[in-house]
């Protein structure tokens, strides 16, 4: 009595992980402005109070 070993691989067709992927990094990409937007506006507050901090003196 013998046994038989086989490898059995399940894999995505790449079209559908190239599109799963693609939509990710494009998902990345808006967060990223979203958050430097954020960044920015945040640097102005940060100006804004220093400005009025020096007009106060």
């Amino acid at each position: 009595m013998g046994v038989r070993t086989e490898q059995v691989l399940k894999s995505e067709p790449v079209a559908d992980k190239l599109a799963e992927l693609t939509q990710q990094i494009q998902d990345s990409e808006t967060q990223k402005r979203y958050l430097q937007d954020e960044i920015k506006a945040h640097k102005m507050q940060v100006s804004f109070v220093e400005y009025l901090g020096k007009k106060s003196v």
